[in-house]
């Protein structure tokens, strides 16, 4: 969706609607070097089988989206690299 989007500081998607039947988020916003902050949705994430490397090679980005602290994942299989070089998270 974002993926090597290098030069955006700042993304925010909380206005999107996502589908319920939406099953792969990985490498949603990888690559984007420069990204600070991502404001997500809380969205249906039941159907979810894969969300790695999400956020892989965020390098600036400081703090891990409040949504996704509360997706709940009952189908993923696969979280293997989602934070790989985020090396600014606090």
């Amino acid at each position: 969706m974002f993926s090597n989007c290098h030069s955006l500081r700042k993304i925010d998607i909380r206005g999107m609607r996502f589908s319920a039947a939406i099953t792969k988020m990985d490498s949603m916003f990888s690559n984007c070097r420069s990204v600070e902050e991502i404001f997500m949705p809380e969205i249906d994430t039941t159907s979810v089988t894969t969300i790695g490397s999400m956020f892989n090679a965020c390098n600036r980005l400081v703090h891990v989206p409040e949504a996704i602290k509360k997706y709940d994942l009952p189908k993923c299989t696969t979280i293997s690299s989602m934070f790989t070089d985020c090396f600014s998270l606090e």
